[in-house]
This record gives structure tokens, sequence and C-alpha cells, in this order.
């Protein structure tokens, strides 16, 4: 066992998850000295999911407003009429029903009605720091990384407070498996991404590792049933990985490929969770050459006890990455060939680079160059 090391850990939400999760919002909502929620969607919810979330309020006489009126950018416009509608319906509490924007617009309002009063003032330089409205996530499985975290992404504006965490998060089966395959992929690679960076440390974090083995374990005994036979409980598993991976990144520093990621998503418009499952693979290679060894638990993560205890000590490290690629190779519809696949001009990698460095101030421009010069293009590697 490695020798035990000072640490910080944080996992601010409650979590419920399984059959008939929505029913128990009503008494959380109460617990929370909550009872006039304002419920945030997708312009383009399902009836089926709005329907099944009704029908779990039905028995609890809590009524709620709901505010579906976001699209798949999550501005700040419209986190203040969200928040303005809050105020007019005398609401006392945010659910995100949904990923991505909707919880960016969740948190977003949220920093406004609790931090302006005037409902106007949403930059990157506002300090939070006191605790907000009660806020809940329902995830529908299509998690982009941040949901989970106290982290928001509004405007392009990155806010990071503890106080941005969710009070609670609820995983429904009925919900999550309607998920379409293109959402389950990605957001099964921002899991990884994210669990596989807080673990690969060299001051590991205990906690931070629980949970992200407990990910990268979820997802790799689950993706393939969750997406080809669409199963609850697979399903479910998957939206379970999102959620523990999102914690697990909320508690270590943000990651070259996490990182570059992002930041090709920002300039190029290509997506995150895409990148990341091309760039992941070469970064643990990369580390690996360098003499920093991958952690020897990612093979135990990934390929369960059986395989990490047949396994030579030495070969455990590289079995891992091996195990890791064979896990991204049955996403391949939605992981690109290489850099140059997506059209990226060479010439833009060192914009990338400058991009990400000015981001995320703690990794060197030369390391993220490297790694996008390896992925540029897969015959020259």
């Amino acid at each position: 066992m490695e020798k035990l090391k000072d640490y910080s850990f944080l996992c601010q939400p409650k979590i419920i998850s399984g059959k008939k999760s929505l029913e128990g919002i009503p008494l959380e909502l109460s617990d929370l000295n909550a009872s006039k929620p304002l419920v945030l969607a997708m312009n383009n919810i399902s009836d089926k999911h709005r329907k099944t979330f009704t029908k779990a309020f039905g028995d609890s006489n809590m009524s709620f407003t709901l505010f579906d009126g976001i699209g798949q950018y999550a501005g700040v416009t419209a986190a203040r009429e969200a928040a303005i509608l809050f105020r007019e319906r005398g609401c006392d509490a945010l659910i995100a029903l949904g990923d991505g924007p909707v919880m960016n617009i969740a948190k977003g309002a949220n920093i406004l009605l609790s931090m302006d009063k005037h409902l106007h003032k949403l930059t990157n330089d506002v300090e939070i720091n006191q605790h907000m409205k009660p806020l809940v996530y329902v995830p529908l499985g299509a998690a982009m990384g941040l949901e989970a975290t106290s982290k928001a992404d509004i405007d392009l504006n990155l806010y990071d407070s503890p106080f941005l965490y969710p009070d609670l998060i609820v995983i429904d089966d009925r919900l999550v498996i309607d998920a379409s395959v293109e959402d389950m992929n990605y957001s099964a690679l921002m899991a990884l991404t994210g669990s596989i960076e807080s673990s690969s440390l060299e001051l590991s974090n205990p906690m931070a590792d629980s949970y992200a083995h407990a990910s990268l374990a979820y997802i790799s005994e689950n993706i393939t049933k969750g997406i080809k036979k669409k199963k609850k409980n697979s399903c479910l598993a998957l939206a379970n990985g999102a959620v523990m991976g999102s914690i697990a990144y909320s508690n270590a520093p943000e990651g070259i490929v996490y990182t570059t990621s992002k930041a090709i998503e920002r300039l190029l418009g290509h997506s995150a969770a895409a990148v990341a499952g091309l760039l992941l693979p070469h970064w643990l290679e990369l580390k690996s050459a360098d003499k920093k060894p991958v952690r020897d638990v990612l093979m135990l993560a990934l390929g369960g006890f059986d395989v990490y205890s047949s396994t030579p000590k030495k070969e455990r490290p590289h079995g891992g990455v091996n195990l890791l690629e064979d896990l991204i190779h049955n996403m391949d519809d939605y992981v690109p060939l290489d850099l140059k696949s997506l059209n990226i001009p060479q010439y833009k990698l060192k914009e990338i680079a400058q991009y990400a460095t000015e981001t995320n101030s703690t990794i060197k421009k030369k390391d993220i160059l490297t790694l996008l010069e390896r992925a540029y293009d897969r015959e020259e590697i």
C-alpha cells in the first residue's frame, strides 16, 4: 500500500440512485427547507421525461415552475431569465433536469440569485463565498464533466467555488436509459478523462482515487451493455460513473488532456469529449516514455482483480494503458483517428497550446504542443 500523504477532499452532494429515485426529491427538498422549486430543462426535452418527472411529484402536494427555454449554449442571458422567473414565481430551490448547459444555467442562475440582488452581474471575477439556493441535479445520461463539480462554464467563463456543488444528485433509471448512443459515449469519455487524470497524480488523493476507480470500473464494465443493449442497470451504472468521475475531477488540478480538449472545443467547435478520447492514450504513452509510469491501479480499475492479480507487477502499468486503448477502440465511431482527420491545420496547434496555457497556467505550453503533435497524424507515429 502506498504511504498516506496529506490530502483534502470535498464531496458536497447527497446522491440518490436507482428505481423511483425521483419520488424522493420532494422529501429531500423539505429537508433543505424548500418547497417551490424552479425546474430547468432543455427546450427539446422529451414528453416522456417531462411526464415522468411531473408524475414523481404527484403525491407530494409540492408544485414546481418549469423553465424549458435552454438551448445548447450556456449563456448569461438564459441564466438571467431563469433567475427572474425564479423570483417572480416565489421559488426557493433549483432543479436541473438535464446535463451540460442545463446544469451550467442552473448554477449561473444560482450565482445571480445569491450574489447579485439586481440579477445582472455575472462576470468571471465574481466572488462566490456563501451558501446559495438549494440545487438538485437530475442527469439524463448526457453529462459533460462539470455537472457534479464545484465548477460552472457560462459564456466561456469558468466559475469555481465549493458553493457551486449541487446539494443533491438524483439518478433515476427511467431517465438515463433514453440517452442517445452519442451522448452516452461522450459522457463516458469525459468521465474517463477526469478519473484517469485525477488518479494519475504523483501525490495521490486516496478519496479522489476511490471515486475515480469506481467511475472507471462502472464505465469499463457497462459501456457495451449500456449502449448496445440499453439495459437499465448498465445505463444507471454509466450515469453513476459520470457523477463519480466528475467528483474525482473536482478534487484534483485540471489535467492536460481535459484542458487541451476544452481549448479545441472552444476555438474550433469540436467535441471536447471526442478530442479527449483521442488525446488520453497518447498522454499516457508520453507519460510512460518520460519515465513517469502510469499507476498500476489503472489496470485494476479497468480490468478487475483477476486480470490485475494474474499480470506480473512490472507489466501492470502498460497493461492498464492497453486496456484503456481497447475501451476507447470500442467507441471508435465517436473518437477521431487523429487531429488531422478533424481538418485542423497543423499551424493551429501553437494557437491551441497558447490558449490552453492561458486557461490553465499550471501546464507548460511545450507539453501541450508535444501532446498535440503526437496526436496530429497517426501515420507519423
